[in-house]
């Protein structure tokens, strides 16, 4: 059995605890409440920025069109706008590249193709004598 004062003390004790998690419990709410808080403000920010980078590349667009640039896919798949100067510059580039193929290529390719069949064969008799003895 307890005595009077053991009881009052371990009340005491037991109200000290209460208290202490009770303010735990306030400051973890006050923290969800401040993060949830940095969370929309970082969504709101990154619309922003989302909304600013469509606006920039809606000017530039207008701007370019105004000025008679043409969009340009390049060879490693980039849109660029060049100048009409610069458009056909590279286009006649382009163009003179694909006329430079000899007239010949299928049947250099053919016989380069035979020809390495024919090596890779002579390897494998002569690997396959090499093994046999």
């Amino acid at each position: 059995m307890l005595t009077r004062q053991e009881r009052e003390n371990a009340e005491a004790e037991f109200e000290a605890e209460l208290a202490s998690e009770h303010e735990r419990r306030l400051d973890a709410i006050k923290r969800r409440r401040e993060r949830r808080g940095e969370r929309r403000s970082s969504h709101d920010e990154d619309r922003r920025h989302v909304e600013l980078y469509e606006l920039r590349e809606a000017v530039r667009e207008r701007f370019y069109k105004e000025n008679g640039y043409k969009r340009y896919v390049d060879s490693t798949g980039r849109e660029v706008w060049l100048s009409p100067q610069e458009y056909e510059q590279r286009s006649r580039r382009r163009r003179s590249r694909r006329r430079s193929a000899p007239l010949d290529a299928p049947l250099a390719t053919r016989t380069r193709t035979a020809m390495l069949y024919g090596g890779l064969a002579l390897l494998a008799l002569v690997l396959g004598f090499a093994l046999a003895r």
